[in-house]
């Protein structure tokens, strides 16, 4: 099933921030992973102003890349590194730093989600979260890892391939958002889509379209690819932006019935995979 964004209201975002990845964690507070070289941060964002009311500074020769919050901590990517930095998500001081499983097929390191993201609050001091809370990767390929953290190390759970019965695989799959147990949104780069993605088996069952943005939105002079989704579970609330966007909208999905599915495929899956193909 096909369906569109519809924006149910707009708020102010930074136009010089790269979004690689956004997360909501209650008060009407975002986190955000930016990238490039030099210009890369975790920062704390409010929603209504746009306001960086927080800010850690990667490194001039990181490239940062999808945030999440797993085990009470946010944890965010480094492109082309394979690694994840760690970070106390009430101060954004950065505590360690961490490899990814090497039985990645490759090292990119792009969306982070995990089934904690959307929470009203951070967990209390000494409060763990359930055994059962997920933490997904993506890397640039075709796949969708589930990691697990123990015993001071990343590992690999399970790695499903993310594809379409229509098409097969899908490339580039980007920034991640967990909706719910069963299904994880997906931006893809270079397409203005989100695959609505079944963590367990990788089957895209239904497209998000979002090109009508970019034509509708006035998103500023140097705005780049449809990439940022945030989810408020408490609220029920959706957030999507995009790399060097000067806006970030609520949304809603309202059903798409005028295009065919070969238009949405051709609009959606890109037709080879720019970084590795």
């Amino acid at each position: 099933q096909t369906y569109r964004l519809k924006v149910v209201k707009r708020y102010p975002h930074d136009e010089k921030a790269y979004t690689q990845g956004l997360v909501y964690l209650g008060n009407n507070t975002l986190y955000e992973s930016t990238g490039l070289h030099g210009q890369s941060s975790l920062r704390k964002v409010d929603l209504h102003t746009g306001h960086v009311l927080d800010v850690y500074w990667n490194a001039r020769n990181d490239f940062g890349e999808g945030v999440a919050y797993y085990k009470g901590f946010l944890w965010q990517l480094v492109w082309r590194k394979r690694i994840v930095y760690q970070y106390d998500a009430r101060t954004l001081q950065l505590i360690s730093t961490r490899s990814m499983p090497k039985e990645f097929d490759f090292d990119d390191g792009w969306g982070l989600a995990s089934s904690s993201d959307g929470r009203t609050d951070f967990f209390a001091p000494g409060q763990l979260p359930s055994n059962e809370e997920a933490l997904f990767v993506t890397d640039g390929g075709t796949k969708l890892y589930r990691v697990q953290f123990r015993d001071g190390a990343f590992k690999l759970a399970k790695a499903v391939t993310i594809h379409t019965d229509d098409v097969g695989q899908l490339e580039m799959a980007n920034e991640l958002e967990v909706i719910r147990k069963d299904e994880i949104w997906a931006n893809i780069y270079s397409k203005d889509c989100i695959a609505r993605v079944n963590p367990y088996n990788g089957k895209i069952f239904g497209w998000i379209l979002a090109d009508h943005l970019r034509r509708e939105e006035r998103l500023g002079p140097r705005a780049e690819v449809f990439n940022g989704i945030a989810y408020d579970r408490n609220g029920s609330r959706i957030f999507v932006t995009g790399k060097l966007w000067n806006q970030l909208f609520e949304v809603r999905l309202v059903p798409e019935r005028t295009m065919t599915v070969h238009q949405v495929m051709e609009a959606c899956v890109p037709a080879n995979n720019l970084f590795h193909g």
